[in-house]
């Protein structure tokens, strides 16, 4: 009876790796008369658990999650000292000696007190400080006044501490991986250096950082999307904090921009429709319903912010502030409406529930920002025509989509452009005249002369209109 519990029990030792999905610490051992639960075992209350076993467990994890934010955030605050001290060597050496210590005390704990939990937790917060590390080298790098193209090499201390750095670090990586998600370690690996590398580039020019980000935001989304596979490894919160790693290295570029260098508009929109496109494309591989709702509002949200930066990116391109005529500025709500509802549109496209909310959606934000401009400027003859363009946008794609809200907000838009369009007209200095009414007076009575003779005709069209949206 004492073979299988050594046997079942030694499953339980964490060595070196074996700590992630593909080996289970947490193994419960097989039940003797007397025994109450473990601790990690999860039975049930009433099964021979002691009075409390859940208080204290949730007690341990509000503990160890304290602990981990508490390094996380020593960690992390490294990269917000005084940039002039971070010239020397010696002070990254303390980051990254923190590093290994943090990834040797999760082997450790796994090894000699043989808790896995605390073992992953030092392991994810060593595997987090990675790019970190990556980040304070490429200030470094950025101090030693190295260039892609005329600056000289770099200093030999810097350049030795980076070439060891690395090696290094790509150690912790494998470790912290091959204890989160182990079957798909190789691929979240080089995934997650690929990122790191970018930020030791030494250039901080936005013409530069910014494709620089977008690239990052789309590969990453990318990867996620077709290179990981739907495993139950990568469905585990072990799974999704190894997934959510390789994410760091674009967060990191996206806040060193924000934090020590004068972001513009096409940076924001870059940056905040690229985590829009990352946020939906993570959102499709949940299953949790809740996380996966939470994922499409925040990908909603991001993209409404990329979108209000669009026409203060595009201004110097489309519009000229100094002319009286054309400014984009000028349609911004327009403007900004119309690019949210196409993403919107692009999202009902692309998502697995929720086609139809999404394409009303997409319909009436177009049309609501288009009517508020069309008020703003007093039914001008450009917004107007601008109005009818977009309402007959909405309608197709209503028709398109089955969508009655979005084809009935179009309908409402087309009338309230062409009577913009009518008084635009009228107010015209040169068609201030009896020829202009008499124009309107005509196209009244044909109007009413062609609904009169094919009225039965689109009566049954409209009939057969309901029946496409039923």
């Amino acid at each position: 009876m004492n073979s299988p519990h050594v046997d079942v029990r030694s499953s339980e030792t964490m060595l070196s790796l074996e700590i992630g999905d593909a080996a289970p610490i947490s193994a419960p051992r097989a039940p003797e008369a007397g025994d109450g639960p473990g601790p990690g075992v999860g039975a049930k209350p009433g099964a021979g658990a002691k009075p409390g076993v859940g208080r204290k467990f949730g007690a341990l994890q509000v503990l160890r999650l304290a602990g981990a934010v508490t390094l996380l955030t020593a960690t992390g605050s490294f990269l917000f000292r005084d940039w002039e001290m971070l010239h020397s060597v010696p002070v990254y050496v303390q980051l990254l000696v923190t590093t290994v210590l943090l990834s040797v005390a999760g082997l450790a704990c796994g090894a000699f007190l043989r808790e896995a939990k605390g073992a992953r937790t030092f392991l994810s917060i060593a595997l987090y400080a990675v790019p970190l590390n990556f980040a304070a080298l490429g200030g470094l790098v950025f101090a030693s006044g190295a260039s892609v193209t005329d600056a000289p090499l770099l200093a030999g201390s810097t350049l030795l501490t980076t070439s060891i750095s690395s090696v290094v670090l790509a150690g912790v990586a494998w470790v912290g991986f091959r204890a989160l998600a182990r079957p798909h370690a190789r691929s979240l690996w080089l995934a997650l250096l690929a990122g790191s590398a970018l930020l030791l580039i030494p250039l901080r020019e936005l013409w530069f950082v910014t494709p620089l980000l977008g690239v990052g935001l789309v590969a990453t989304a990318l990867y996620q999307r077709f290179s990981l596979p739907s495993s139950a490894a990568l469905n585990t919160f072990e799974g999704w904090v190894a997934r959510a790693a390789v994410m760091v290295p674009a967060v990191l570029l996206l806040a060193r921009t924000m934090v020590y260098y004068d972001a513009d508009p096409a940076f924001y929109v870059v940056a905040f429709g690229g985590m829009s496109a990352f946020a939906w494309v993570t959102s499709g591989r949940v299953e949790s319903r809740g996380f996966r709702v939470a994922l499409e509002m925040a990908s909603v949200a991001l993209a409404a912010v990329a979108c209000c930066s669009l026409p203060f990116a595009a201004e110097p391109f489309v519009g000229d502030p100094e002319a009286e005529g054309w400014d984009i500025l000028q349609y911004g709500w327009a403007f900004v409406s119309v690019s949210f509802g196409a993403v919107l549109a692009l999202m009902g496209a692309t998502a697995a529930t929720g086609k139809r909310f999404y394409n009303g959606a997409a319909g009436v934000v177009a049309v609501v920002g288009m009517g508020i401009t069309l008020l703003s400027y007093d039914a001008a003859v450009p917004a107007a025509l601008a109005s009818i363009l977009v309402a007959a946008s909405a309608v197709a794609f209503g028709y398109g989509t089955r969508s009655a809200v979005a084809c009935g907000a179009g309908l409402l838009l087309t009338v309230a452009g062409v009577v913009g369009l009518f008084v635009g007209i009228t107010e015209l200095e040169t068609l201030r005249s009896w020829p202009t009414f008499a124009v309107l007076g005509a196209l009244a009575i044909v109007t009413a002369s062609l609904i009169e003779r094919k009225g039965a005709a689109m009566k049954r069209q409209v009939t057969r209109l309901r029946t496409r949206f039923n």
